[in-house]
């Protein structure tokens, strides 16, 4: 099946779709609310950027006058294992965008090994913008991703670009998923700080990335 052929999706029972609802405010729904807002064409999605965007605070303008300074793909990769102001985002992906040839290899290499969650969400920030072939590659390496966290949201990343023939390849990892041992998740969690120990639903990913890809969200 070709990357955007739509005709001969594999067939999903009715009852699959019964049988696993999505999960209201997941973490993997905020992830592609971020990734679709920024460039939203419809005028809600426009209010609401206009909106975040409209005073940014000093925190946000002194993370833009750094960003401002960045020169190299190396300094990028530290920027992006830190957290974002919303409101940069825009501005952090045109910077990603203009070093992009270098960046993404070595955004790719990291995504493989990184168990960072900030790093790991800001990563696919990046790769749902990026040129296709990177998502090509991010499919060849996809086996090869340490963390679950990691894996979730390269499936939001292949439903966002619209990769019909990851499908097979997001099923298998929703049902991996969901017999995934939350007591071997090495201390990753959704959130960077420590006093939050709420562990990661991996399997929310795949299956919103399941939902997006046979238009039923």
């Amino acid at each position: 099946m070709e990357t955007n052929d739509r005709e001969q999706l594999p067939k999903i029972p009715k009852s699959f779709w019964r049988e696993n609802l999505l999960e209201e405010e997941s973490f993997a729904e905020y992830i592609y609310l971020v990734m679709k807002l920024l460039d939203s064409d419809d005028d809600i999605g426009k209010k609401i950027v206009e909106e975040v965007f409209k005073e940014p605070n000093m925190e946000d303008i002194e993370q833009k006058e750094y960003l401002s300074r960045i020169s190299t793909p190396e300094e990028m990769i530290k920027f992006v294992r830190h957290p974002w102001s919303l409101s940069n985002i825009p501005f952090i992906l045109q910077k990603a965008e203009q070093m992009e040839k270098d960046l993404i290899p070595l955004i790719l290499k990291r995504y493989q090994t990184s168990t960072q969650s900030v790093f790991i969400e800001n990563a696919v920030q990046i790769l749902d913008k990026c040129d296709i072939i990177y998502i090509r590659q991010l499919k060849d390496m996809f086996s090869n991703i340490r963390s679950p966290y990691a894996r979730s949201l390269a499936c939001l990343v292949f439903a966002a670009r619209k990769e019909y023939d990851t499908i097979p390849l997001i099923m298998d990892e929703y049902q991996k998923m969901l017999e995934y041992d939350y007591d071997d998740c090495d201390g990753e969690y959704l959130s960077n700080d420590e006093e939050e120990h709420e562990p990661v639903d991996y399997e929310d990913g795949p299956l919103l990335a399941l939902y997006l890809l046979y238009d039923k969200f």
